[in-house]
């Protein structure tokens, strides 16, 4: 493994291990003082907004990862070719997940006619 690589997953993983950790802060506080946030989160029904962050989180550190071993050298690329690369694939993957979500809840609706 080359010495980019190495550093690169060294970061990769601070990055999960930092990212959990807070997601393990947020969780505690919200259970903590749940009947503060139940009347806010739950009558409106927000919570099922937060169920997709862990997911999005891990396919967010894949996309850095493949970004960055493709670009050893990103310290002579410019800031606005990074930022035009990641929003390409960001919007990708924005489109691949609203069609993959249509197409399930399409499923689970003709689904339900015949049951």
């Amino acid at each position: 493994m080359k010495h980019m690589e190495k550093e690169t997953v060294k970061i990769i993983l601070l990055s999960v291990a930092s990212s959990g950790i807070a997601v393990f802060v947020i969780s505690s506080v919200v259970i903590l003082f749940y009947k503060m946030f139940s009347n806010y989160f739950v009558e409106k029904n927000l919570m099922r907004y937060f169920l997709p962050l862990p997911p999005i989180s891990v396919a967010a550190y894949i996309i850095a990862y493949n970004f960055l071993k493709e670009n050893q050298d990103i310290s002579t690329t410019s800031l606005w070719i990074i930022i035009k690369n990641i929003a390409f694939i960001t919007l990708a993957s924005a489109g691949v997940l609203f069609a993959f979500s249509v197409f399930i809840v399409i499923l689970v609706e003709g689904g339900r006619k015949f049951l």
